[in-house]
């Protein structure tokens, strides 16, 4: 039963695009690609108009209104349950892969945030469709924005929607590199391009492949993209559950109570997966009974937040600490049920590309001249859309880092479009009308969404860039067992002095740069090491003592003691739980006195 409704929304939606593009090739579509309203001057009898001439009176509102109704009822033929499937298969993506890492990261307490996310999220939902029924012509996540705040609402919901258009095709993209690389791992794979990984190249091949249908304009040729994608992001949690039953891995592994600071950053992965708030008006418009609206907002949340807590607790306990940000890379490499889940997940976005630049392409093709020709239009919607795909592969192959873009994504604009901006269109809509609870309701969720949104964008901004400019890890001298000499100078390293004991030829040691921390111990016990020169860094603690003949400087840094003698014991409590923390660098630049109590 239930594919068979599934079959009947993706007939329906097919059924849609077809009346849409027609809409469009017959020149009624607006720039959100719906179609213009065009109210026939009538004879009024009351104000005695000539038919040439446009009567202004109530009784041509009254038209116009029914002529929205009328054409609001031939475009929409889908019922309660084809809403929910709909309404489900938007939200449903990459939110699924990356739960179990949240879970995790944040401890098994954050999962009420998932949910109560998922709970505001529908409330969201719900708000948005009250705006709509109270101006029947608003027919896009954009209408709304220029209704409640006129030109600059307009102009900030469509920033916001291209903003997170263009970075979750980012994500996409870097979760096509990541599974791909993962698919083809230990295949001796021969290309013509030195200067790219087996991986990247892999990745160019199928962003190359995907590029064609951004020049497709017929909208109901892809309109199959949307089918496979649904099918995809179904077919991979049916493989990750598959996995947990039938025992390929075991299911025991503990999950921490809270990781606090780890909260921010895991918001922002929360969030993102009900990111689906811009295309939910066409979702109300496109109802046989939008009455029923809310009813699906709660369904469709709930089977969401579902999804998201149960893959999220399934992935968590049978990897524990070692789960990947995306759950597919965590599986068992040899299973046949792993290359199924690795497949969809590579196929995922690749359908997400075209279906995804729609708004993009529809805004611009009605900002160029009419008198242009349509081949001409699709040359230039084209050429964009190949650049701006172009843009996205490099960025997607330059930062790699798909947790941290991801929850920048969720942190920066995916709040805003679940949250801020729905309550704030509500209460500007709606004021006078509400009461004094729901407007303190209102008022708390967008204070809530700012402050997840500026805690979420700068943590996740600080990992990303910690990960781009790359933390000194153990693996660049340890593994290295012969290396004579180390140098990092002048570079963003951040963080410790990582164990050298295997590297037992160090000679020269030269690291000015910010790191934090103390100075480890093991520096001490090498017999080959003659000059250790570590200035203008931030290590904390006291300085150790070195042996006669050695040339070591440790300049302009921030140690609490400079003898032999230990530090108060409250300034080691403190830097042990620093170190909990990465040794945060804000943290030894402000503090460097042996006594914590004092400024």
């Amino acid at each position: 039963m239930m594919l068979k409704s599934l079959w009947k929304s993706l007939i329906s939606l097919q059924h849609k695009c077809v009346k849409k593009q027609k809409s469009e090739v017959d020149g009624s579509v607006s720039v959100h690609g719906e179609e213009d309203l065009v109210v026939l001057p009538v004879q009024c009898s009351n104000c005695r108009i000539e038919e040439t001439k446009q009567c202004n009176c109530d009784h041509t509102h009254v038209a116009e209104d029914a002529n929205v109704h009328a054409q609001r009822d031939v475009n929409s033929n889908s019922s309660f349950t084809h809403a929910v499937i709909n309404m489900v298969g938007m939200l449903v993506g990459l939110g699924q892969l990356s739960t179990p890492y949240a879970v995790v990261s944040g401890g098994w307490v954050s999962a009420f945030l998932l949910v109560g996310l998922g709970v505001m999220c529908a409330y969201s939902s719900h708000i948005l469709g009250t705006c709509l029924r109270k101006n029947p012509k608003l027919r896009s996540f954009v209408d709304i924005g220029k209704h409640a705040f006129g030109s600059k609402g307009r102009l900030v919901a469509a920033t916001i929607i291209y903003m997170e258009i263009f970075m979750s095709l980012v994500s996409y993209t870097i979760s096509l590199h990541d599974n791909l690389n993962t698919v083809f791992l230990g295949t001796n794979l021969k290309h013509h391009f030195p200067k790219f990984s087996s991986s990247q190249f892999l990745t160019v091949v199928a962003v190359l492949i995907a590029l064609p249908s951004l020049w497709i304009r017929d909208l109901s040729s892809i309109s199959f993209l949307s089918t496979l994608g649904i099918l995809m992001s179904l077919l991979i949690f049916l493989c990750v559950a598959a996995t947990a039953l039938l025992g390929h891995v075991r299911n025991n592994h503990a999950i921490p109570v809270l990781q606090l600071h780890n909260i921010p950053s895991v918001s922002g992965l929360y969030v993102f997966g009900y990111g689906g708030h811009i295309v939910f008006p066409e979702l109300y418009t496109s109802m046989k009974d939008p009455s029923k609206f809310t009813k699906v907002s709660i369904v469709s949340f709930a089977v969401v937040t579902a999804i998201y807590t149960t893959l999220g607790f399934m992935g968590a306990r049978m990897f524990g600490k070692d789960v990947k940000s995306q759950i597919t890379l965590s599986m068992p490499a040899e299973s046949i049920v792993t290359k199924v889940a690795l497949w969809a997940t590579v196929v995922a976005p690749m359908t997400k590309y075209a279906l995804e630049f729609i708004p993009l392409a529809i805004q611009l093709e009605h900002a160029l001249p009419s008198t242009m020709s349509g081949r001409n239009k699709m040359i230039i919607r084209g050429c964009v859309g190949s650049f701006s795909l172009l843009v996205i592969l490099t960025l997607a192959l330059s930062v790699p880092y798909f947790e941290h873009v991801l929850s920048l994504t969720g942190s920066l604009v995916s709040v805003a479009v679940c949250l801020i901006l729905p309550c704030s269109f509500y209460l500007k809509t709606c004021w006078g009308q509400i009461s004094n609870l729901v407007l303190l309701l209102n008022l708390s969720l967008i204070t809530f969404g700012f402050l997840l949104a500026l805690m979420g964008t700068i943590s996740s901004s600080k990992l990303l860039l910690k990960s781009i400019f790359a933390v000194i890890d153990v693996f660049i001298v340890t593994v290295i067992a012969l290396v004579f000499c180390v140098w990092l100078q002048t570079n963003f390293f951040t963080g410790s002095i990582p164990d050298l004991s295997n590297s037992t030829a160090l000679f020269d040691l030269q690291l000015n740069d910010e790191l934090t921390d103390e100075v480890p111990s093991s520096l001490i016990s090498f017999s080959s090491l003659q000059n250790v020169s570590s200035d203008d860094n931030f290590f904390q603690g006291l300085v150790l003592s070195f042996e006669m003949g050695m040339n070591v400087t440790f300049d302009s840094n921030k140690f609490y003691r400079n003898d032999s003698r230990l530090c108060d014991s409250r300034v080691t409590t403190l830097l042990d739980i620093a170190k909990h923390f990465a040794c945060p660098f804000q943290f030894a630049s402000f503090w460097f006195c042996n006594d914590p109590c004092e400024d």
